[in-house]
This record gives structure tokens, C-alpha cells and sequence, in this order.
């Protein structure tokens, strides 16, 4: 009969899917808690699979669909993330972290997170004590965008936010679907609505955002967790003008935000540090 409910016997396939979905994400999300709980001891993939209870095979399968990155890179992120924390908050030597988060080499750690955030962990620390002063010392932003060339060629398009959402919204493009390196190019707004991302090399990339709520200092600002993301998907091919960008909150198992972009922005703030006044919605 038209417009009839469907069959009970035709929704069981795809309600097992939702809960063998539903499954999945928990046995992953489990992992990705207890990696984060001591981020300088990393997981073998044979304790991860044990934590899932599945096979070190499926289990190396199953994180990478459910993430969008292997074990392996999910938790590099992490220990960067908490490397990170560290230089923005104490006093310890490059060295001492490095050895916190787990890396046996300096070396090592320095390139890593050197390509990660797009500034060395040294750069990050002065940054960070450039930062210990209000919003209010230092940034202007007049017109709602800034650290943009918009008369340049580029991605153009429209970043929606939850109701109440408030803060600053970083949109980068990357050349691959997940920011774990710095971006090829970036912006920021003060607000949910048009972007304009200027001087971005030809070809395609995968456009990304976050939001992060305002915070009184710039330092508090950046050490936020309830980051909020968005993805337009499917890599665009710049130069376009119809990006569409829907932040949401984050998950359990989505990869941590090591983004270079609020960083390199902030750092431009810094820079520019001469024009003072408040941006509106910081006020």
C-alpha cells in the first residue's frame, strides 16, 4: 500500500548496522581514553586490541574507520597535544618534555612537532609568554576577518555555528582530509557567516574549521578542549566559492586538535600587535 511503514523484517539489517556501528565507536572511543590517560606510554597495537576485545588485525581496520587515522597516528597526535599543553603552561625544558610524551629523541620530537603545528616547540613557548596579557592589549578586528588577503584567489564560502556558539572560528586548507599538518593556508572570523580564504594554491584541497569559545586571555583561549569542527567533505578544487562549513562538538574519537592554524594566527596577532581595540564579541 502506498505510503505504508515499512516491513519489520526490512529495518533489521539496517538497525544490526546501527548497533554494530554504535559498538565499534564505543570499543574505539575505550582505546583512544586510556591512550590519552598516559600519553608519554604508548600502546602496542596488541593492548589496544585487548582493551576492544577484537583482533590486533580488525582492531587496526576498525580504528582507522571509525577515526579517520591509524593507532599509530591517532596517539603521535595525542602526545603532541600534551606536549603542547606542557610548553603553554610550565617551565619544564624542551628536553623534559620530550621525554614526558614519551619520545626518546629530541631530534625527533622537535621535527614532529615542527611539522605538526608549523612553529618549533621553542617558538611555541615565547608565543606562549607573548600571550599572557587580555585580548583587549593587543588585537583589533574591525570588519570581522583578519590574517586574510581577500582580493587574492581563493576558497570563499559559509561556516554555520550552533546558536550559541561564540569565539573565534579558524578555517584552514589542508592536503589531506584530517589537519595534522600545518596549513597551506588559513583564516580566522569573529563570527559564524562568510569566509574568504585569499592566495591558496591551485588544485585540490580539503577545507577545515574550528570554533573556539572566547576566553578572557589568548593562553586560556588556546588551551581549550571544547573545540568545535567542521569538514565540507570531499576536497575542493581552489579557486570556488561555495564552501559550506557546519561546526559541531567534538568526540571521544575524533582526532585531537593539533591544529598549526590557531597558533600561526594567534602568532600573527602577536605580530600585529600594535593595532589595539577589542574585537566586539571579546569585549
Amino acid at each position: 500500500m502506498s505510503g505504508a511503514a515499512p516491513a519489520i523484517d526490512s529495518l533489521v539489517p539496517s538497525l544490526h548496522r546501527d548497533a554494530t556501528t554504535r559498538a565499534h565507536e564505543s570499543a574505539v572511543a575505550a582505546v583512544v581514553r586510556r591512550m590519552a590517560e598516559r600519553p608519554g606510554r604508548p600502546l602496542d597495537l596488541a593492548a589496544m586490541a585487548r582493551i576492544a576485545s577484537v583482533s590486533r588485525f580488525h582492531f587496526d581496520r576498525l580504528f582507522r574507520a571509525v577515526t579517520g587515522l591509524s593507532p599509530r597516528r591517532f596517539q603521535t597526535a595525542l602526545r603532541l597535544q600534551a606536549a603542547s599543553r606542557l610548553l603553554l603552561t610550565t617551565r619544564r625544558s624542551v628536553t623534559d618534555i620530550c621525554f614526558d610524551v614519551g619520545y626518546a629523541s629530541l631530534g625527533s620530537f622537535v621535527t614532529k612537532f615542527t611539522r605538526t603545528f608549523g612553529l618549533s616547540p621553542a617558538k611555541l613557548r615565547e608565543l606562549a609568554d607573548a600571550l599572557d596579557r587580555p585580548w583587549s592589549d593587543w588585537l583589533r578586528v574591525d570588519d570581522g576577518t583578519f590574517g586574510v588577503d581577500a582580493s587574492a584567489p581563493g576558497v570563499r564560502g559559509i561556516v554555520s555555528a550552533p546558536p550559541d556558539f561564540a569565539g573565534l572560528i579558524f578555517v584552514g586548507l589542508f592536503p589531506r582530509p584530517l589537519p595534522v599538518t600545518a596549513p597551506l593556508a588559513c583564516g580566522v572570523l569573529t563570527a559564524p557567516g562568510e569566509f574568504t580564504v585569499g592566495a591558496v594554491p591551485r588544485g585540490r584541497h580539503h577545507v577545515l574549521a574550528v570554533g573556539i569559545p572566547w576566553r578572557e586571555h589568548p593562553l586560556d583561549f588556546l588551551l581549550n578542549e571544547q573545540t568545535l569542527r567542521g569538514s565540507a567533505g570531499a576536497a575542493v578544487a581552489a579557486p570556488c566559492s561555495d564552501v559550506r562549513l557546519a561546526l559541531r562538538p567534538p568526540r571521544v574519537t575524533d582526532p585531537p586538535i593539533n591544529l598549526a592554524l590557531p597558533f600561526l594566527i594567534v602568532q600573527r596577532m602577536v605580530l600585529q600587535s600594535g593595532q589595539a581595540t577589542a574585537p566586539r564579541s571579546a569585549r
